[in-house]
């Protein structure tokens, strides 16, 4: 089989090469959080869901954790290897992976200690509390799994082997969907079983990361680290990381939110329906980010080499295709959001009107998400965090806060679920006007 050269091969084959897998790899854990809501859905119920929705905060948790250690330091040394600087590249892939072990192990502990603090903080009701700590117990237990594999798999995709990534995606979802019906319906284990069968999927999912190494398929590699360098390496990695972690983290913040907001303005009912809305989103925002991860190595390497002609044509490439799925996503919501919300719960009658009445209006926002989505990656991609930071942080904190609390109080209901589509415009918008007015500053030939 030929070789993937980054700097060498065309823009378009690569973007194949490498979108197809990141994509499958984005949307490993957004699946395993799909199916947990299915069957959650159906064998438990509607106040399974509620209680489901105020435990996914926890997954944006691990996701940014293992991202800012993944795709920070992925990105670093992508960068690296352009320029040729081979040591430093595995000094950078040491120091991620012993990191983000370190934060998943740190994670677990103290999120098991406080257990009740950690639900009741992230909006659990009395009515869902015990639902909730069940569920967070057993995916807290499995910390340093979750964390672990976002960070090698961001690695491995760097290192040329983008098929491993999506076969340990495709494992582990199998692994989750069959024993999600095992451990919910035969065993009747309830939410401790659809916990317990994601966080065994992402123990597959390491395993099978691990035979790039352990099959000597890497050039990457993990050895001794000086004192010294550890600390240059790790202000470099935290800083390229920081926008993943606060674009990641803004996916939990907005449900957060809405679970806050909807739940005075709605009630149970309300936030159950979004709990549906918010999966379907976690998924599609998934597919955005594989799309904006899978250009990475393409625009990092290629950056570091100097070939911003590649680099421009993989950033525009990267834009269009983001632009076209995020239509096509809006006109499947649009065009039957009841078949969407059935998906869920068989139970679905006390909530359908809300459900279907929030896809529509909801769905609107992956129009322009995507392209938002993937504009902040390709600043991040070209270590230029701070910019990527302050767009990340304008876009999934600052915005969100704002626009829901007054929609909210305008319009009700119909105003929460505008919330999204009003933000991401916004931040399209700004977007354009930073990369045009720096974009001669950061992509000199």
């Amino acid at each position: 089989m030929k070789k993937i050269n980054l700097l060498e091969d065309s823009i378009g084959s690569l973007a194949v090469r490498y979108m197809i897998p990141s994509v499958l790899g984005m949307l490993g854990l957004s699946m395993c959080i799909f199916f947990d809501t299915m069957f959650i859905g159906r064998g438990i119920g509607n106040l399974g869901l509620a209680a489901l929705n105020v435990g996914i905060p926890m997954y944006s948790i691990f996701n940014s954790i293992g991202l800012i250690f993944g795709v920070g330091g992925a990105t670093a040394l992508s960068i690296s290897i352009g320029k040729g600087r081979l040591d430093s590249a595995n000094s950078i892939f040491t120091f991620s992976v012993i990191s983000s072990f370190i934060s998943g192990a740190i994670l677990s502990v103290f999120g098991i200690i406080f257990l009740e603090q950690l639900s009741l903080f992230l909006g659990a009701s009395q009515e869902t509390l015990p639902l909730v700590k069940e569920y967070l117990a057993a995916i807290l237990s499995f910390g340093i799994a979750f964390i672990v594999i976002q960070t090698l798999s961001v690695f491995v995709r760097n290192d040329n082997n983008p098929k491993l990534v999506m076969w340990a995606v495709i494992c582990t979802n199998l692994t989750n969907i069959i024993l999600d019906y095992v451990l919910i319906f035969p065993l009747n284990k309830g939410m401790r079983g659809a916990a317990l069968a994601t966080s065994i999927a992402q123990l597959v999912g390491v395993s099978i990361l691990l035979l790039h190494f352990i099959l000597k398929k890497n050039s990457i590699h993990l050895h001794i680290l000086q004192y010294k360098k550890s600390l240059r390496y790790s202000k470099r990695i935290i800083l390229n990381g920081i926008p993943s972690l606060v674009n990641e983290m803004s996916a939990g913040v907005v449900i957060f939110i809405f679970n806050i907001v909807l739940v005075k303005i709605g009630g149970v009912e309300a936030v159950s329906a979004y709990s549906i809305i918010s999966n379907v989103a976690l998924i599609f925002t998934a597919i955005f980010n594989g799309i904006s991860q899978g250009i990475q190595p393409i625009i990092s390497m290629n950056y570091g080499a100097k070939k911003i002609d590649r680099v421009i044509s993989a950033f525009k490439l990267a834009r269009k295709i983001s632009f076209v799925s995020g239509v096509v996503f809006f006109i499947v919501g649009v065009s039957n959001p009841e078949f969407i919300a059935r998906i869920f719960s068989s139970n679905i009658e006390g909530i359908l009107d809300i459900t279907c009445s929030g896809i529509r209006i909801y769905f609107l926002s992956f129009i322009v998400m995507g392209v938002n989505i993937v504009s902040i990656g390709f600043m991040q991609s070209i270590e230029r965090s701070k910019v990527s930071t302050i767009i990340s942080l304008v876009r999934g904190f600052i915005l969100i806060s704002i626009v829901i609390v007054i929609m909210s109080y305008i319009m009700g209901l119909t105003g929460a679920w505008l919330t999204v589509p009003i933000v991401e415009s916004i931040t399209l918008i700004y977007t354009i006007i930073i990369i045009k007015r720096d974009k001669s500053i950061y992509l000199q030939k």
